[in-house]
């Protein structure tokens, strides 16, 4: 039996205090007995990633920390760059679970990890008047997005290079992240998958409610989507839970009888835990 912690969008870089990273993680490990925190992406901006990582994961103390990134810990540099970095985290009490094998939490139960891009295949991404800070603050989508374009000529089709971009970048994770899947799967009967976007529209959570068409685009990732629901097929004995976040919003959404996916809530400049999950005790079918 394994105790997880799970946290989403923690936007450590929000907090004021020097020290306030590694006293968010000492507050987790004092609140619960725990043998691993398992965040789902947005820990920082880019710079500041691997810092705040490190002073968080010292407030944790011996408990293992699986994170993978979220749209903001790009924010500042390029993917490339990045993910550079990112691999550097990984440590002894540190794993970036984006290149990682599936961790065997127990006899029951593995973990596995992958970020992927919104490719906005969900929703209304033509009309929507979103823009988000992504689309200027990193390297590979600001050479391909222009502003007023994007609001005032949307039905000139000046969003497609942006649009191909993105949903290019969520394929190859999707990708990625089914052979690590399918491997997890072969070796546990249970796999915890952590990635960041909702990878359904009834998963993709907004103000308390699902999300209305202009967010709908920028809030899942349809091509994991797809992904989780064909492995999830071809392994009906087999249970899958998908934590996320990226909305700031939480619900639970069963998409099938052996995939279920929890969406965690956040709030900027007051990160929480979203769920402690015990292997042994969780609901795999709620």
């Amino acid at each position: 039996m394994s105790k997880l912690l799970w946290c989403t969008d923690i936007h450590l870089d929000h907090l004021r205090l020097p020290d306030s990273a590694r006293m968010f993680g000492d507050y987790l490990r004092r609140e619960q007995e725990l043998d691993a925190v398992v965040v789902t992406g947005d820990v920082a901006q880019a710079r500041d990633v691997a810092v705040l990582l490190d002073n968080f994961a010292e407030g944790i103390g011996e408990a293992r920390v699986y994170w993978i990134e979220g749209n903001h810990d790009y924010y500042g540099t390029s993917i490339a760059a990045a993910q550079m970095e990112f691999q550097r985290t990984t440590r002894k009490n540190v794993v970036w679970l984006n290149n990682a094998s599936p961790i065997l939490l127990d006899s029951e139960t593995a973990l596995v990890g992958k970020y992927a891009w919104y490719d906005a295949v969900h929703g209304a991404p033509e009309d929507s008047d979103v823009v988000l800070g992504d689309f200027s603050r990193v390297s590979e989508l600001r050479h391909h997005f222009d502003e007023y374009s994007w609001v005032y000529k949307a039905k000139t089709g000046s969003r497609t290079r942006l649009l191909s971009v993105l949903r290019q970048l969520a394929q190859t994770a999707a990708n990625d992240a089914e052979l690590t899947l399918r491997f997890a799967l072969a070796q546990r009967k249970l796999v915890i998958f952590a990635t960041h976007v909702p990878p359904f529209p009834g998963s993709c959570w907004h103000m308390g409610r699902v999300s209305n068409a202009a967010w709908m685009p920028w809030f899942t990732c349809g091509a994991m989507g797809k992904m989780l629901e064909r492995v999830a097929a071809d392994h009906l004995d087999n249970r899958i839970l998908v934590l996320c976040g990226h909305t700031h919003s939480s619900g639970v959404y069963r998409h099938t009888g052996n995939l279920t996916v929890l969406t965690g809530k956040a709030v900027y400049g007051a990160p929480d835990a979203s769920a402690l999950l015990v292997t042994k005790e969780l609901d795999w079918t709620v």
